[in-house]
Formats: C-alpha cells, structure tokens, sequence
C-alpha cells in the first residue's frame, strides 16, 4: 500500500492554513498529493483525509458506496434539514429516493420552465438603471422564489422574506464547523446557537404551515405529489418525513443555483468576449423564453457549466469509512473522515487545459467524453447523485439567459471574491455590482 500524503509543518500550522485560507490551501495539498492527504490535526479517533483523484472518487461514491456514510460534518446538516437525502444513512435515503423520485421524472421538472422564467423576469423588471445592489443577495432571493413556487406552490410574500433572512443565518453559523473540525454542541445557548435554532424555528413553521396545507387541498406541485407517494408496502411519508425532505429540497435547490449564478455572472462581466457571445445568443431567441428555448441555449449552458467548474457551489462531499477498506493503492480505516473536494478536481492541469482560465467553449461533446468520469461531478455521484439535477441545469441556463437579456452587471470589484467555505461557497461580502439595462 502506498503511504498517505501528510503536508509539512506541525499540526497547529496546518490547521491554522486551512482555517485562514482554506480553498487555496487544499489546492496547494492537493496538487502535492498522489490522490489522498492527510490533514493531520489531533481528532481523538480519527483521520482527516482529502481525496482529490477521479478513480478514487468514483471508488468511493460508486464501487463501494455502501462501505462508506455520511462525515460527521453533513450530519451536523441534520439539525435544520433532518434525516432525508442529503444526511441520512442507506435505509432512510433509500426509502426517501424512491418516494421522491417520480416528483422529479422529466415531464414534470419541465413543466416548472414557466416558473423559472416569469420569476427571472419579474427580478430584472424591479431593477432600475444605474442601481447599485449585492449581486449574491438578489439571486439567493430570486432562487429561494422559484424554488418556493416550483416546487411548493408558495408565492412571493412577507413569509418567503423571514424564510430567506432565517436561511442566510444558518448559513452564516455552519461555517464554525468546517473552519475549526468542531464546534459546541447544538444544545450549548451560545450567541450563535441560539440565533440558530432560531432560523430552525421559522424554517419548521413555514413548512409545517406547508404540509397542512397541502394535505387539506392538493396541488400541481412537488410537495403534492410527496405527500401522494405511495411506497411498495403501501406506507407513505409522515408530516416528520414529508418536513425533511421539503427543507432538504428547498436548502439544497436555491442556495446552490444562486451561488452560481452570481460567479456567472461576474465572470461574464470580466471576459467581455465570452458575455458578448452569450448576450448575442440570447438575444436571437424568439421573446419570450422557455422550456422551447433551452435547445438554443447552448452556449449559455457551457457558460453555466463552466462556472461550475471553476467555482462548483458545494465544494466538496464529505463520507466516513464504515470499515478498513482499500481505495486504489491506499488503506483506509474504519472511522476516517474523507473530504471529496470537487474545487480542487476541477482545477486540476492533469484534466483541465488551462484549468484556472474561464473558458466555456471547453464544453464540447468530444471533451466531455474524454474527461475521467469524476474529474467533474459538481451534483456529485453515484447512487446519491443530486436529485435535482436536471432542475438545477435548467434552471441556470434559463435564469442566465432571461437576465442577460435584460441587463448587465457591472462589478463594483472586478477582481475574484473572496470565497467562504459553509454549506456552498459563498462570496465574502456579496459581489456588489452596477445595473445597466440592456432592455
């Protein structure tokens, strides 16, 4: 077996880089490794290790899925989305799965292009020329609405705003985590905790508020046709169930989308060539957008998934060895906590010509085909691949589009932000930017 990368430097310099730097910093291990590093700081019990090469990607989230679970960290996921998709272990994903699954067949998740587009269309009709705003705010709250609306037949109301402000606290508290390895228990009333569980409770009311709703009168939309779900032995999701997998859907199908489309964005507006192509695209499409219109889309949708590459919103998957197991030519322990960071795969030269340049028309079948399988995987993979995969790149492309055609977004600091690791990446103090109307 082939000894595990451990970077030089005692521990307390290690986690002191990591905690100060952390997204340069496992691209520098990363980049020094064989495929797998260990992060080297005293967790009674365990090791911390990075995972950074496709084949031992696709190792652990395919061959051997099953001798791995959710890290310690995703499960600390759990105190506001649950036991559901994203945390649960086999037995409760897989029930989960294949209840939600038909919610998501193809015919359905078009039918929610409408949504998308009169959404994107009423935010950009709001703005005003010259207007100075937080590119990053303005698409979490865009994003929040399409999936509110989308996928819970929620419209735009006072409630959705206190949802949104009770998000972006949860997201400001998960950071502590990843930062440090730990954090006090969720039960210690310190500052942070109790602002927390006070997101938790506006997040439980608005869905439970839902739930009801929705079993006294039934509706066209995805929490529906959950509560309709009828598993093999004829058992059904209970309103515990059903709120699991709501705040999981909703958590994971706003903030990741809008964390994208601001990066889109801000690339765009400093590659001027690669705007001026996707604005001369969207432009030729017949008004207005749609589901019809995604086949034209093309080199939006290149400029989404390159985005996505550079900058891919959940910047890594977490898992734990369940069992001493090897991965290629290394051995793991029962109890490793691995670290599958797509930011550090996705900027790897041995994949990626270039892999630090923002070049969408690298998104051709031919080199699609040629990359390794998990040398790009911002959904991640395997049998818990994202659910929502399909509604997330049809989303971006036509969110993209609607508001390109409509305005650009001057940045206030052109430069690349500086990025904070939580649930996603999220852009340090937003991306304040300039409208400038198009139309």
């Amino acid at each position: 077996m082939t000894e595990i990368t451990v970077p030089p430097g005692s521990w307390l310099r290690r986690l002191l880089q990591v905690s100060d730097e952390p997204l340069d910093t496992i691209l520098a291990w990363a980049q020094a490794s064989d495929g797998v590093t260990e992060l080297a700081w005293p967790v009674p019990g365990q090791r911390q290790l990075l995972v950074t090469r496709p084949d031992l990607v696709e190792e652990i989230l395919v061959r051997k899925h099953k001798r791995f679970r959710k890290d310690a960290f995703t499960r600390r996921l759990s105190n506001i989305i649950g036991d559901s998709l994203v945390t649960a272990d086999e037995e409760t994903w897989r029930r989960h799965r294949r209840l939600a699954q038909p919610a998501f067949h193809q015919r359905r998740v078009d039918a929610y292009a409408r949504v998308m587009v009169e959404e994107a269309e009423a935010c950009v009709a709001g703005l005003g020329d010259g207007e100075r705003l937080n590119l990053h705010d303005l698409m979490m709250a865009l994003t929040l609405r399409v999936v509110c609306r989308a996928l819970f037949g929620a419209q735009v109301s006072e409630t959705l705003d206190a949802l949104g402000r009770a998000i972006e606290e949860y997201l400001r508290w998960f950071p502590g985590v990843l930062r440090t390895g730990k954090s006090p228990p969720d039960w210690i009333p310190t500052p942070a905790n109790r602002r927390m569980r006070a997101a938790v409770r506006v997040f439980d009311g608005f869905l439970g508020r839902l739930i009801a709703e929705r079993r006294a009168a039934p509706s066209d939309d995805l929490l529906s046709a959950l509560i309709a779900a009828v598993d093999d032995d004829g058992a059904t999701l209970s309103d515990p169930e059903l709120r699991d997998l709501a705040a999981t859907l909703m958590l994971a199908g706003h903030e990741t989308t809008a964390v994208a489309l601001a990066m889109a964005f801000h690339l765009l507006d400093t590659h001027p060539e690669a705007r001026a192509s996707l604005e001369a695209e969207v432009d030729a499409l017949e008004a207005p957008l749609g589901l019809h219109s995604l086949a034209g889309l093309r080199f939006t949708t290149q400029v989404f998934k390159e985005t996505m590459r550079l900058y891919p919103p959940v910047f890594g998957l977490g898992r734990e060895v369940l069992e001493d197991t090897p991965l290629g030519e290394f051995s793991l322990r029962a109890g490793d906590q691995l670290w599958i960071t797509q930011w550090t795969v996705h900027r790897d030269p041995r994949w990626y010509d270039d892999p630090l340049a923002f070049r969408p028309e690298r998104w051709t079948p031919e080199m699609e085909a040629a990359l390794p399988r998990f040398a790009y995987f911002p959904f991640g993979g395997g049998p818990r691949v994202c659910i929502g995969q399909r509604f997330a790149m049809m989303e971006g492309a036509l969110l993209l589009a609607v508001l390109a055609r409509a305005a650009r977004f001057e940045m206030v600091h052109p430069e690349p932000p500086e990025l904070l690791p939580s649930v996603t990446i999220r852009p340090v103090g937003g991306l304040p930017v300039t409208v400038h109307r198009r139309s």
